[in-house]
């Protein structure tokens, strides 16, 4: 069973609290929220796994962007959110 961040599902949303904990912006932290909402919720369900760790989320994206047709930047929008997100 996969546990979520959010209680009942659902990802978080940015705010300045998840930002400053990551070390990023809440632009950067909003860009990739805003990518993840447009390209990855086609596939997958509204949630983000609370027992992945900061490094093993590159690689998943990584090997998902190709399938989301998402640009370098638009990988690494979403790799900085699902971080902040897993704090």
């Amino acid at each position: 069973m996969i546990s979520c961040s959010q209680p009942g599902g659902g990802v978080p949303e940015p705010s300045e609290k998840l930002a400053n904990r990551a070390g990023l912006s809440l632009a950067e932290v909003g860009e990739g929220y805003w990518v993840f909402q447009r390209k990855c919720l086609e596939c997958h369900q509204a949630m983000v796994p609370d027992d992945m760790s900061q490094a093993q989320w590159h690689p998943i994206v990584e090997g998902m962007a190709g399938n989301a047709g998402l640009s370098a930047e638009e990988e690494a929008a979403v790799v900085n959110y699902l971080k902040a997100a897993t704090l």
